[in-house]
């Protein structure tokens, strides 16, 4: 009874263990974020950084890992795909993750910090695309979205206590001893993953997922549905819709042994816009990262104090990630994704003019609130439109995005604060998650079939 209700809301020892997996990743990253801003102002520049300001110095490094993760995932992607196998992409880029995370001990220089960050980049693109394909493989097609929150409320619980792990073990031992905490959780991981995680092969998987023709035809049927439905997913009625329609009708006639190029195209092009809203969210969250050592000069707090403003966001998402997971197998992805989008808009810019820590930490629990809205959904819209054979290369959009969103908004803070002021960056990214939000709106179907009313007796 118990395991049937965990698998109705997504929950199975696989999806379990490979959540795990993330935590590992998040915990390691997250830990560097609080250590990396006071590890940096105690190297050594040398002469070709020497004259950069030190907000910047702190961006770039922070930003070094994202970018090389999504600079690097397509080709972690396309390996994984064409070899068929994912399992020992993982456990490399675990074990890879350990060693990197460890190799910052014997750092000494501001050059050695660039090259294990890019190091560390490298690891996590071996690691997060094929354990999301994996868990699409591994999820029941009912309980999608739930198992999605799962995983990234996963991720969520590495980066909340990656920051307070972080702060507290380096103010009361020292920075060793929080970079052997680190490398320790990823070996853990990569344990768990190779005794409990099944191989999944090419063949296994194209009986696991949905027929692509399959899809567009109950896709079909949901164009066809009523206004209400319409509504429900917050599909305006544009000359954008007429476009989709073209776009989508000839797949229902297509073969059912393969895809055809229009329908390949049509779901290329969604997954890149709601890429673009995951780059967004992920630059959005990330902006205070290089701001720390201001931040705590205009709060007169410590890296104690901060961890725990920056990981309220992570707590929040704690709470609400799995239930809007599971939401959206109930009521679609789309309005939650869009919801979200228009909440984080305002809440990101109040992160720039916060007075104290305390209302930091407010700030930063709704802004968590509205990327949970954003992330068990958008994860879920894609492997909804999964197709065998590409499943890694398509999830790597989204974790690309991602990747690129976390680079991109501590080198943007650093880069926009110095030149101009601390408040920019959060003005630039409320704009941002505005834009985003009404492009989703307009752009973007629904990707769940629609569901009949339930009846008195079914509720």
């Amino acid at each position: 009874m118990i395991a049937r209700r965990l698998t109705a809301i997504g929950i199975n020892r696989e999806v379990v263990v490979l959540s795990l997996a993330r935590t590992a990743d998040a915990f390691c990253n997250s830990l560097l974020i609080v250590l990396i801003p006071l590890y940096v102002i105690r190297m050594p520049r040398g002469p070709l950084f020497a004259s950069l300001p030190e907000l910047t110095l702190v961006g770039i490094v922070i930003s070094l890992s994202g970018l090389t993760y999504a600079l690097t995932q397509p080709l972690a992607a396309g390996l994984a795909d064409a070899s068929g196998r994912r399992k020992p992409f993982i456990i490399a880029g675990l074990g890879l993750l350990a060693l990197v995370t460890l190799g910052f001990i014997p750092a000494r220089s501001y050059s050695a910090l660039i090259v294990l960050r890019m190091l560390q980049g490298l690891s996590i693109a071996f690691t997060i695309p094929t354990a999301l394909a994996l868990i699409n493989d591994y999820a029941d097609r009912r309980s999608l979205g739930g198992s999605m929150g799962v995983f990234t409320t996963a991720r969520m619980i590495g980066f909340a206590l990656g920051p307070l792990v972080g702060g507290l073990v380096m103010e009361t031992v020292g920075f060793s001893a929080a970079f052997v905490v680190g490398a320790l959780g990823a070996v853990v991981s990569m344990i768990l993953v190779w005794l409990y995680v099944p191989e999944v092969t090419a063949r296994e998987e194209a009986a696991i997922l949905p027929s692509p023709v399959e899809e567009s035809r109950d896709e079909s049927a949901e164009r066809r549905g009523s206004g209400a439905t319409r509504a429900l997913t917050l599909s305006p009625v544009t000359d954008t819709e007429a476009w989709l329609e073209e776009e989508k009708e000839p797949a229902a006639a297509a073969p059912t042994d393969a895809i055809p190029p229009g329908r390949l195209r049509w779901i290329m092009r969604q997954l890149y816009i709601i890429g673009a809203a995951v780059f967004v969210m992920a630059l959005s969250v990330g902006l205070i990262s290089a701001l720390e050592p201001e931040l705590n000069r205009r709060l007169a707090q410590n890296a104690i104090g901060f961890g725990i403003a920056f990981s309220m966001l992570t707590v929040a998402r704690l709470i609400f990630q799995i239930p809007l997971g599971h939401l959206s197998d109930r009521i679609g992805r789309k309005g939650l994704i869009v919801g979200g989008m228009l909440l984080m808009a305002p809440l990101t810019l109040l992160q720039g003019f916060a007075p104290t820590t305390f209302l930091l930490s407010i700030d930063r629990f709704l802004l968590g609130a509205a990327s949970a809205m954003i992330v068990g959904p958008v994860y879920a819209m894609a492997a909804d439109r999964a197709v065998p054979g590409r499943t890694v290369r398509q999830m790597s959009i989204l974790t690309i995005a991602f990747g690129l969103g976390v680079a991109a908004g501590p080198l943007m803070a650093g880069i926009v604060a110095g030149m101009s002021s601390f408040e920019m960056p959060f003005v630039a990214g409320g704009i941002l998650n505005a834009v985003a939000g009404l492009i989703v709106l307009f752009f973007v179907r629904e990707s769940l079939p629609a569901r009949q009313p339930a009846t008195p007796e079914q509720v």
